[in-house]
This record gives structure tokens, sequence and C-alpha cells, in this order.
């Protein structure tokens, strides 16, 4: 059975299954107290499967705006995640998750990624809070997620709108959603140039909370917190999912390993996968203790931003990389790929090399940590008040209500 034309047809099987599920799982919603379904002006979901299973861009993304926006006014939030407590407005959907054996042996199967059966389970296991809820907008990273919804709402006659945050990024046609948050120009001027309308298409970048900690606080406690985490010397650290299909981590220890000093520490932090542990035990062969590799939940990242001296970030492309956001609220020097989102985003902050190429890298980290005013305190300063003035949650709340607002009224 090919299951990439079931999804993108809607045969027999998908209905099949809809009403499965929506007769199956019916009943465990019913427990929503009346108050729950009381709608506002605008009522929305934000949807993300991977919430509570992995820790990405998207999951991080999905909390925050959830968290900024749950107390608007104008606005009944609710999330819809992979796993976790259920609240009020927080609902984990029943699905099949990717590292799941019977999300890997149905991937096998059907031919296709376990990530994409985690996205129809949980797709289809939102058919009673779809019913119930009504939600005006559906608000979604994964790309599949989408497509789906796409489905559902059709056979169903449902009459919410789909809004895409094209975060990976997705190039066009957008043919399964209503709305893209492109997040930033060049992404719509792709669009665009491809023949989308121009109204569909709304920019409006990934906002992060700031560190909790101001930046006089950290520099106060930066050697305690690098003593308490085991670290030495120059930290140079990269937030990524451990893999090199497309973070790329084996060429960056290869470039730090390549300078060969002591006196230089890495630790990359970040999900792990089939490919992390032949990462890893390159990483040990090559750098010894210098070298760790770590998954971490969220809240525990501050410490190693506040211990560290360097931010890399390997891969060759990204849609709009909020872990370089995070480094530069945290005063680091950024280290980076040239191509055009990285320009766009880090500005004069940022420092530029073709990590396509061998050595390359390790010659911008020399330069990078031979230059002192890289490191300086004005320096990290101007950083940190770059993304609070441009991306922090602060400065575009307004912006993302208006957005949904937007979308729910279109």
């Amino acid at each position: 059975m090919n299951l990439k034309r079931i999804y993108w047809n809607k045969s027999d099987f998908t209905t099949t299954i809809v009403n499965f599920i929506y007769l199956k799982l019916s009943l465990l919603n019913r427990s929503f107290s009346n108050e729950e379904i009381i709608l506002k002006q605008t009522t929305v979901f934000i949807s993300c499967s991977g919430l509570g299973l992995v820790n990405r861009g998207y999951e991080t993304f999905s909390r925050e705006l959830f968290e900024v926006l749950s107390n608007d006014d104008e606005l009944e939030i609710y999330l819809l995640k992979g796993a976790g407590d259920n609240t009020v407005k927080e609902k984990k959907i029943l699905n099949i998750p990717r590292f799941s054996n019977i999300g890997k042996m149905l991937g096998k199967l059907f031919g296709v990624e376990p990530y994409l059966i985690e996205q129809l389970s949980f797709s289809l296991a939102s058919v009673p809070m779809l019913l119930l809820q009504k939600p005006q907008v559906i608000l979604y990273s994964d790309f599949h997620t989408g497509i789906f919804y796409w489905h559902i709402r059709k056979f169903l006659g449902l009459k919410y709108k789909l809004l895409f945050s094209n975060g990976a990024p997705n190039g066009p046609p957008f043919t399964r959603c209503d709305y893209v948050q492109q997040l930033l120009p060049f992404y719509k001027k792709q669009a665009l140039d491809a023949g989308e309308d121009s109204s569909k298409h709304f920019v409006l970048p990934y906002a992060i909370s700031p560190p909790a900690k101001s930046l006089e606080e950290r520099a106060f406690i930066k050697s305690e917190i690098k003593n308490k985490l085991g670290l030495k010397g120059t930290v140079v650290l990269c937030v990524a999912a451990i893999n090199d299909s497309h973070k790329r981590i084996t060429y960056l220890i290869d470039e730090v390993a390549a300078i060969k000093s002591n006196n230089i520490t890495l630790v990359v932090l970040g999900q792990q996968n089939e490919e992390s542990d032949a990462i890893i035990r390159h990483g040990n062969e090559l750098m010894g203790s210098r070298f760790s590799a770590l998954t971490l939940a969220k809240d525990a990242l501050e410490e190693y931003y506040t211990a560290s001296d360097v931010f890399i970030l390997p891969s060759l492309s990204e849609g709009l990389p909020r872990v370089m956001l995070e480094a530069l609220s945290f005063g680091l020097p950024v280290l980076s790929h040239d191509y055009p989102v990285s320009r766009d985003v880090l500005k004069k902050f940022g420092y530029f090399a073709d990590f396509s190429i061998k050595s390359s890298l390790s010659g911008l980290l020399l330069g990078v940590l031979s230059d002192m005013n890289a490191f300086s305190v004005d320096m990290a300063f101007e950083r940190s008040k770059y993304i609070q003035l441009n991306f922090s949650w602060t400065a575009l709340k307004k912006d993302y209500r208006n957005m949904i607002n937007s979308v729910a009224n279109a």
C-alpha cells in the first residue's frame, strides 16, 4: 500500500481512519467543562506533534507562542502536543511517535519516514478536539500535519483556517494551507517569484524569550557555571540535532579538532537519532575529554550558553535558526556558513565563511579567537540589545496576535 498516495488523494483508507479515530476517541474528550468550549473572539490551536517528544526549534516555538498568547484577551489558545500532562488549555493528543517501534515498523511497511506516521496519527487523533472546540485558526510548523488537517477539514466540512509557520523552510507552491508565515522577506520573495498570491504570505520572524539573568549577572557567575559543568578553557557551543544529514556535526568536530589546542572544549547539545552514536564516538576519539554531546531539556540550556565563549552552527542552510538568536541574546559571537539567511539574521554581529570547504571553519574560528573586540562587553551588550529590539516576544507579540486575527477574519 502506498501511503504517500493515500494522504495526498484522501482515499477510502483515510476516510476509514478518520471515522475510526473519531468514534474511538470522542469519549476521551468529553471530560472538558462547558467553560472550555466557550469561544472568544478567535479560537486558535497551536498544533505540534513533537512537543513533549523531541526538542527542536518547532517545539520551542510552539511552547513559547502558547505561553506568550495564553493571557491575550483577544485569543482563546489551545496547545495540542504529542506528550506531556493535560491541562485546561494544553491537550496531549494520542499519536504513534517517530522513535517508537511501531512507528518505525509502519514507516517501513508503507515506505515513508516514521515522522510522517507520527503526524498522520496525531492529526487524525485531533478530530475530537476539532469537533468540540471548533477552532478558527490552526497554526502549525510540521508540513504534513497541515496536509492531513486540510483533508480532515474537507471530509468533515469544518471551517478552520490553516496557518503554516514555514520554519524548515519549504518552498512554493503552498497548496495545502490557507496562509503562510514566512520568517524572512527572502522567503516571501521566493514564493511571489513562483506565482504565489502576496496576500497569502505574512513576513514575521521567530521570537525568543530573553535570558533569565542580565548580561552583568551572567558575567559574574560564568566561571562558577563553567566549573559546575566541568568545562575548561575556551568553550565552543553548538546547539543542534546531532546528525550529519543536516547539521553536519562531524564537520564541526573535525574543524575544531584541527586547531589542535588543548584549551578549546567543544560542546554539542541536541536531539539524537540513528546517526548520533557514530558522531559522538568520532568526537571522543578526536578530542577526548574536550568534547561532549548531550541531549537536554530547553530549561537546562541557559547554563551552557552562559558558560560558553563562542557559538557555531555548521549547517549549510536553515529557515531562521532560533539557536543563533538565542546565542546572540547571550552576547556570544556567532559563526555561520555564509548564505543569505545567516547574513540577513546576524547582520554585523555574525562571522561568516564557506563551511562547505575543509579548513574554512577552523580558519574562521582562529580569527575570531584572536579578535579581542569579539569578546568585549560592549559588543556582547550590542548583540543582546539587537535581539531584544528585533526578535523578542516583547517586540513581536502584537504582530503575532495581528497575524492570527487577520487569518481568522479573512
